[in-house]
């Protein structure tokens, strides 16, 4: 049995906390999110994220939530994709 913490990520300190999953699923909120998780995606504590896309969010290349992965992308983290032949998130 695991445990699982939730938290506010304004409230957790980087230098504190090593975050090995990040789970996202905000429904085109992921820019906001991620704003909130400055702190701990710039310091490097955040070690993988998982973000949940709908077919409407992955189409509209207009959706701040690519500006999310573009900023992610920026940070040195890289992107995959779990659906087989799915078009490029970002280009």
């Amino acid at each position: 049995m695991f445990t699982v913490r939730a938290a506010v990520m304004l409230h957790v300190q980087p230098s504190t906390t090593a975050i090995e999953l990040l789970k996202l699923d905000v429904e085109g909120f992921e820019l906001s999110a991620l704003d909130g998780a400055r702190r701990l995606l710039c310091s490097g504590a955040i070690r993988r994220i998982v973000l949940e896309w709908s077919d409407a969010t992955r189409e509209n290349l207009e959706c701040p939530a690519h500006d999310g992965l573009r900023r992610l992308v920026q940070l040195g983290y890289t992107l995959s994709d779990i659906v087989p032949d799915a078009p490029a998130i970002i280009s």
